[in-house]
């Protein structure tokens, strides 16, 4: 597993109340997008798939940046 599917890993902790299932970087974009619906955290239960991916990346891809600097 990458570095980057990690931090992933990491940041869908803070949207989902599930974890990703280790086979998640095969799905399809529909499935994906599926999964985190249907196990989004409450605050975020009305979000659309697409809407808690770029999220989930983006959280990701900051915490990766301030670690680097850090």
């Amino acid at each position: 597993m990458t570095q980057y599917e990690k931090d992933i890993l990491w940041a869908s902790t803070q949207f989902l109340y599930d974890d990703l299932p280790d086979n998640w970087k095969d799905w399809s974009q529909k499935e994906l997008y599926s999964f985190v619906e249907q196990h989004a955290w409450e605050p975020f239960q009305y979000w659309s798939g697409s809407k808690l991916w770029t999220h989930i990346i983006d959280l990701a891809e900051s915490m990766r940046k301030h670690a680097e600097k850090n």
